[in-house]
């Protein structure tokens, strides 16, 4: 019995009629679906075990995302006895390690800076009605920073993005 038939049943009618594949780009310590249906947006599902972590913290984090922000939005969070589950829409766009963008490094490298300024323009703290929640944002930096920074470095055009990204940052 695969993972994706026992969810809880809210989700199940949620995603009945999207195919259904397991998500291998990125580093996740959860299985990542990625959810197709040619007449609908596209989704993720996140699928967490209860015993080796926890989706809560980047559930809070994409809720008080929502408008500062182009992040996922938040379609379903529940869980069972053994997982967490999360369903959050897909974003358009390419991922930024996407061989279509070497054409254009100095549009990307643009694009980067720009992203890390709106991240680093937002409050330090997330604050949350329920006071047991609050989070620091530093995470979210450091994440995004170094996920960027690992799928540049993947490329074998990493000499140009070094150069490129100093200059685009120095004109953002």
């Amino acid at each position: 019995m695969n993972l994706i038939s026992r969810v809880p049943k809210q989700l199940g009618d949620l995603i009945d009629g999207y195919r259904v594949q397991e998500n291998s780009i990125g580093h996740s310590n959860c299985t990542v679906f990625h959810l197709t249906n040619p007449s609908k947006r596209g989704l993720y599902l996140k699928v967490q075990s209860i015993n080796h972590g926890d989706l809560l913290p980047e559930k809070e984090r994409l809720e008080w995302l929502q408008g500062k922000l182009p992040v996922p939005v938040l379609i379903y969070f529940d869980s069972d006895n053994e997982n967490q589950f999360m369903l959050i829409s897909e974003i358009r766009g390419v991922p930024s390690f996407d061989l279509s963008l070497k054409a254009d490094m100095s549009n990307l490298m643009k694009q980067l800076a720009t992203g890390l300024k709106e991240i680093h323009s937002l409050p330090q703290m997330i604050g949350h009605n329920d006071s047991k929640s609050n989070c620091e944002l530093s995470p979210i930096k450091n994440a995004v920073f170094f996920r960027l920074f690992y799928e540049l470095h993947q490329e074998v055009f990493i000499n140009t993005v070094t150069s490129n990204l100093q200059n685009a940052i120095l004109k953002v």
